[in-house]
């Protein structure tokens, strides 16, 4: 079965969101509001981890299906 890559607007709206979080949290923080800072905080790495993750992704289905154009054999 096929991978279906991840958009990659979807990826730069995730990205947006990680910055935006961080942000968020950095001002929650700056004014003593210590748990939402920390929920931000934790959204925002998580969001940043998502976004890097579906780039990965989306470069290991590239390279597969060169390498099955090219007629290739699959080494994981």
């Amino acid at each position: 079965m096929d991978k279906i890559k991840i958009h990659p607007l979807i990826l730069l709206a995730i990205g947006i969101s990680a910055i935006s979080m961080c942000v968020r949290a950095y001002e929650n923080l700056n004014a003593t509001n210590g748990g939402y800072g920390i929920t931000f905080g934790v959204l925002g790495v998580l969001f940043a981890i998502l976004a890097v993750y579906g780039w990965m992704r989306n470069q290991r289905i590239d390279r597969i299906n060169r390498r099955i154009k090219k007629g290739q054999k699959l080494i994981r």
